[in-house]
């Protein structure tokens, strides 16, 4: 049995705008129904895409990471949680490289305070700790600016 379309997909006009096809989307449910989506041009700008929430949580992820500096690296645990609780509903945008690139920066900072705390009582921990520290800022600055322009991380 054919669905009717509503009127306002065939071409009449709904209050004085007519919608085109990229204000309304069809999808087919389970029991086989078509559901139609209508969106206003007041709802079309306004309307806020999951990656934006996803490039949110990386410049939070981000944002905890800066605060390590602060907090003897308890803050930079809680990123890397989240990077690893989300890393699923990134996969296959492009906040996917910052999600690596994030999880990546973590490991290796931990590395280096590691050898760097370890290697205190002979006086080379403390340049270890100071490069890892200047290392972290650097991660954390290139994969900011990076979000901001909405670009990926290179490789």
């Amino acid at each position: 049995m054919k669905e009717k379309q509503p009127d306002h997909c065939n071409g009449s006009l709904l209050g004085k705008q007519k919608l085109s096809a990229a204000d309304h989307s069809w999808k087919k449910s389970a029991s086989s129904h078509i559901l139609v989506t209508v969106k206003n041009e007041w709802q079309t700008q306004i309307n806020v895409p999951a990656e934006t929430g996803l490039q949110r949580l990386a410049m939070i992820v981000y944002g905890l990471q800066a605060a390590s500096l602060f907090t003897g690296s308890l803050t930079l645990f809680a990123g890397v949680i989240i990077n690893y609780v989300r890393m699923e509903d990134v996969q296959g945008s492009w906040v996917e490289s910052h999600f690596r690139w994030q999880t990546k920066t973590f490991w290796y900072t931990l590395l280096w305070l590691v050898i760097g705390g370890v290697t205190t009582l002979i006086l080379i921990g403390w340049a270890i700790l100071l490069a890892a520290s200047l290392w972290l800022i650097y991660r954390v600055v290139k994969g900011w600016v990076y979000l901001n322009e909405h670009r990926a991380m290179p490789h």
